[in-house]
């Protein structure tokens, strides 16, 4: 079964780069306006590279318009399969400069799982105005542009670098971001001339990314190779252009890792070592210290290091430090961000009504961790929202969890910074994203799971004031991390020597679970299927019945994780692997007075003309999740179905006697 696998908790995996936002950093166009423009327009074709892979594509239309400026039109497509979740983002642009390449107008839509948003913006007395509508939100911003460089959009900067009347060595230009349209001060650097195509480095003032571009005879773009991404974005034809497929985010890509060794009872756990090895990435660019975590060692052997980290709980916070908290010192992580926003007026307007009883900063970071709890659906998207669009769209991973939670926590007068690392579900590692506030120390939230304070499964590798600053590292780790479990202590289960852990004819017991299950006919056999992702799986056999496959799963969940994202989660993980996939039920129950969900889909198997029936219960109750699921072919699924649900009726919670 492989549940530590396969349960797709949708508010544990950090957030991924959207790769479609590379693809539309830098589409050339020159801007002297050769003849090829002027009779014809230009018609270029991108693709994004990823491990030798295609993943995204960009089209551009450069048009020259009668009042002699340049138009740019480029639509981009990105298609990504989240843990087998496919979702598309398409972004559609038009910019407008002069014939100098100096910026006049931009309109940009977004179209993504989460909605549309668009985006427009003037240039106009070295202002560059912006209004941006969200789901019929509108806000507006202004950025003073620096006067000391020039000004292009980034499409522009392949040509704006030929133009240079003399090649110099180094030149420093001010761009618009055509992702974020935001402000960068990049410098470039000639670094070859051969055969007419030009070759720079070029590296952003505040050093978050660094790129290699490579300039064609013509002036145009040919290639772009972002170093920490590992990305490459090159010039090709429409017909490369069109086998683009979706990008694979699964395992390494979204930092997932199985437990190993496993722990068997994880939710017993006091005190955790793990074993991390990475290469080629500085010791100083992580933050592997604070509160609930210590180095016990760290070693280098040529570029390959080697740390152990422990984890384990702090003392509990004394709630006695007032709100706001005082800004000296704190100017950073109480700031406003490209996507954590303090001073947006609903945002502004839930934080001041959800802390008003609270008397406390810690108090007022509960109230607002369990507001954002309930109120986001957890839904994997693919792109990365701020904190006033999660208030409007109320959907998203841990990063929307994450931006919208800052963005209270910072309105409310409270520190707040984004810490990324591994959150441990079960028998996996999962990349993950997570706050900590500071209420006279810093403390961990996870608004996600609705946890403030010590968490024995947060693994931290690094914390900063914005979401950019904890990503060059994110991407370094994907090329060479590994985890293990180095040492545990555990506590011992409460039902220890009350009940024993196993199977007694056709009964199964354990005590770590607390819970209890008998099958409905007495020549069913169980069998223990417990495999290395140390989650406890019984399989029910039925004689005569060997196709059809039944298993109870019992494993650890961070407490307050709802039964309806686990449910939902294994729709998207059973879908792509079935033609005609369709689901028949999809509803709340209960089980035994806890909160469950129960799912039935049908659809034939990948390869199979056979059509199969599944059905699912998922329930939790504390820190324990339970799933007992049925597959078989459709036909033999109905006729078990008297029997599963007598099976689910046999279930007990057990306590102390």
């Amino acid at each position: 079964m492989g549940i530590g696998r396969r349960l797709l908790n949708l508010s544990v995996f950090l957030v991924l780069a959207l790769l479609a936002g590379a693809a539309a950093f830098a589409l050339p166009v020159r801007a002297s306006v050769p003849s090829s423009v002027q009779a014809e327009g230009r018609d270029l074709w991108f693709v994004v590279i990823h491990q030798g892979d295609p993943i995204a594509s960009a089209h551009v239309e450069v048009t020259l318009l009668d009042d002699g400026t340049l138009r740019y039109a480029w639509i981009s497509r990105n298609s990504v399969n989240f843990l087998g979740q496919q979702q598309e983002t398409t972004i559609s642009t038009e910019l407008l400069v002069s014939s100098e390449l100096r910026p006049l107008s931009l309109r940009s839509e977004t179209s993504a799982l989460s909605g549309v948003s668009t985006i427009r913006g003037e240039v106009v007395d070295n202002v560059l105005s912006l209004t941006s509508l969200t789901d019929g939100e509108e806000s507006t911003s202004e950025m003073h542009l620096d006067e000391e460089h020039p000004l292009i959009f980034d499409s522009c900067l392949a040509e704006w670098l030929t133009r240079q009347p003399e090649r110099p060595v180094a030149v420093t230009v001010q761009v618009i971001d055509d992702s974020t349209w935001k402000l960068a001060t990049l410098t470039a650097t000639a670094q070859a001339s051969e055969g007419g195509e030009a070759v720079w480095r070029v590296e952003p003032v505040d050093r978050s990314y660094a790129m290699t571009l490579r300039v064609g005879a013509d002036g145009f773009e040919m290639e772009r190779v972002y170093e920490f991404l590992g990305v490459q974005m090159k010039r090709s034809s429409k017909e490369e252009a069109s086998q683009v497929k979706a990008s694979d985010q699964t395992g390494r890509m979204v930092l997932s890792f199985p437990v190993e060794p496993p722990i068997t009872a994880p939710h017993l756990l006091t005190d955790l070592t793990v074993e991390l090895r990475w290469d080629a990435i500085p010791f100083a660019d992580f933050e592997l210290e604070d509160d609930r975590q210590r180095l016990l060692e760290y070693s280098l052997d040529g570029t390959s290091a080697r740390a152990l980290v422990n984890i384990s709980a702090p003392d509990p916070v004394e709630p006695d430090v007032p709100f706001p908290v005082e800004r000296e010192g704190f100017e950073a992580t109480l700031g406003e961000t490209e996507y954590v926003k303090p001073l947006h007026p609903d945002i502004q307007e839930v934080a001041a009504r959800v802390t008003q009883d609270e008397g406390s900063a810690l108090a007022a970071v509960q109230a607002l961790s369990a507001w954002v709890f309930e109120y986001i659906d957890a839904t994997l998207i693919a792109e990365t929202l701020s904190g006033p669009q999660v208030l409007v769209r109320k959907v998203g991973k841990c990063t929307e969890y994450s931006t919208l939670f800052a963005s209270l926590a910072r309105s409310a007068g409270i520190p707040t910074r984004l810490a990324l690392g591994e959150r441990r579900v079960g028998g996996q590692w999962g990349g993950h994203m997570w706050n900590e506030v500071y209420v006279g120390r810093w403390i961990p939230v996870d608004a996600s799971v609705n946890e403030v304070g010590a968490s024995l499964a947060l693994l931290k590798f690094i914390h900063s004031d914005t979401v950019a600053g904890t990503q060059p590292l994110r991407w370094a780790l994907t090329e060479s991390l590994d985890i293990r479990v180095h040492d545990f202590t555990a506590t011992e289960s409460r039902l220890a020597g009350t009940y024993v852990t196993g199977i007694d004819g056709s009964t199964y017991t354990n005590a770590e679970f607390e819970c209890r299950i008998t099958a409905p006919r007495s020549d069913w056999k169980l069998r223990d299927a417990t495999g290395a992702d140390g989650n406890v799986t019984i399989r029910f056999e039925i004689p005569g019945a060997e196709s059809v496959f039944i298993h109870l799963v019992a494993f650890p969940i961070p407490v307050g994780l709802e039964a309806k994202a686990l449910a939902e989660s294994r729709i998207g993980m059973f879908s792509p692997g079935y033609d005609g996939f369709e689901v028949e039920t999809n509803e709340p129950v209960v089980v035994k007075d806890a909160s469950g969900h129960t799912t039935c889909f049908r659809g034939a198997a990948k390869g199979s003309e056979v059509e199969s029936g599944i059905t699912e219960y998922v329930w939790t109750q504390g820190s324990f999740g339970y799933l007992l699921n049925m597959i078989a072919t459709k036909t033999e699924h109905d006729e078990q179905l008297a029997d599963f649900d007598r099976l689910l009726a046999s279930f007990e919670f057990l306590t102390p006697e």
